[in-house]
């Protein structure tokens, strides 16, 4: 049996959102030839999407060729028992809800025997827990057919660092498949699949690059990837060294006015980096307003390892310094004492004064003495 997956559609998602109606639509145009469709969950953006975007939804998930298996993912989870758009979907016939239960199917020619156990969200630290029991539950089912698919939409921890599941957990029971949405990163590692999300709902790293469905062959176990039509997202690094806000402005105008030339429909995010000028009055800067164009600004009066440099050079420079008074303070406690200055100068140090002046009035006696011993010796000498 051919199989169409997908997943994190976000129909309502208020940035883009006549781009995630043409993209589901678009996917389930390149899914025409698959048996069953599977979406692993966030068909929806929220949990109680508005009217106007269950319509679209349902009108769109009408017109598919093939039947479609949907679960609710973490953006459609409700309160308990209070009912989620994916529900929506299946009470009016535009989908069918296998969230929690194992759906079996039989394939067109009577020879194969699928079963498709999904699971809706759960919290991630429950989510292994929630699995066992659902397997333990639906153990016979299970193993009535041939080829067993589960469905998430999860974490799993292997592919995203941070709390999920894992991949060793999830292996023992034997899945042939094992479709996962909810990270909107394609990770193609039979038997898991993460088939990513068919709408960008962000513009990073990961996001830019092309969406995507797939088609899987149960009996074959081949896998085709079908990239989706799309607006083209451009992630730009503009980086600017003691600029002026008219440079900065006309320096992301610029970039922002070549990509546009290349392509009209383009998205386009700029961060822009690096420091202004010194003589610059805060960080003053309006930057663009222009379609399509999302623009960050990291900037500083001065790079952070300009910045660093010279607290260094500064801190070294106070330790020279000090160095020099410590040398003169030594040298004049030992001029005063007449002895022992660097003793003096480690008491001051340690916040010892009293023992300081202690010493100094000691050895100032002892000097006093030592004079009159040796003026009386003179003396002595001279009446000799």
């Amino acid at each position: 049996m051919k199989i169409g997956i997908l997943s994190d559609s976000h129909l309502g998602h208020k940035r883009f959102y006549e781009e995630g109606l043409k993209q589901l639509e678009d996917a389930l145009e390149k899914l025409g030839d698959a048996e069953l469709i599977i979406h692993a969950g966030d068909v929806f953006d929220r949990a109680t999407p508005d009217m106007k975007t269950l319509l679209e939804a349902y009108s769109i998930f009408r017109r598919s060729k093939s039947p479609v298996l949907v679960i609710t993912g973490n953006h459609e989870k409700t309160a308990e028992g209070l009912p989620d758009g994916v529900e929506f979907l299946d009470k009016v016939g535009a989908v069918k809800h296998i969230g929690d239960r194992v759906e079996l199917i039989e394939s067109k020619d009577d020879k194969e025997r699928i079963a498709i156990l999904g699971m809706n969200y759960v919290n991630e630290g429950l989510a292994e827990q929630r699995l066992q029991e659902l397997v333990e539950k639906h153990r016979e089912k299970l193993e009535e057919a041939e080829t067993k698919i589960l469905v998430i939409h999860q974490t799993i921890k292997d592919y995203f660092p941070g709390e999920g599941m894992r991949k060793s957990f999830i292996e023992q029971f034997g899945f042939d498949l094992i479709i996962s949405g909810h990270i909107h990163r394609q990770v193609e590692d039979l038997p898991f699949l993460l088939p990513g999300s068919t709408l960008t709902t962000k513009i990073d790293e990961v996001e830019i690059e092309p969406r995507a469905v797939f088609l899987y062959d149960t009996r074959t176990k081949a896998l085709e990837k079908r990239v989706l039509k799309q607006k083209p997202f451009f992630l730009i690094d503009k980086e600017i060294r003691d600029g002026t806000p008219t440079q900065v402005r006309e320096e992301v105008e610029k970039e922002y006015k070549r990509i546009k030339e290349e392509h009209p429909d383009a998205i386009v995010r700029i961060r822009v980096k690096g420091n202004l000028k010194e003589d610059v009055e805060g960080n003053i800067v309006t930057l663009p307003s222009l379609k399509d164009l999302k623009v960050d600004n990291f900037l500083a009066h001065k790079s952070i390892e300009d910045r660093v440099v010279e607290w260094k050079s500064q801190i070294e420079e106070s330790r020279s310094i000090m160095a020099e008074l410590d040398k003169e303070l030594i040298k004049e406690l030992t001029r005063i004492a007449g002895k022992d200055g660097e003793e003096l100068y480690l008491l001051l140090k340690e916040g010892q004064g009293e023992k300081v002046v202690e010493k100094l009035l000691k050895s100032s006696l002892s000097d006093e003495e030592e004079r009159k011993a040796r003026a009386e010796e003179a003396k002595d000498g001279k009446s000799e």
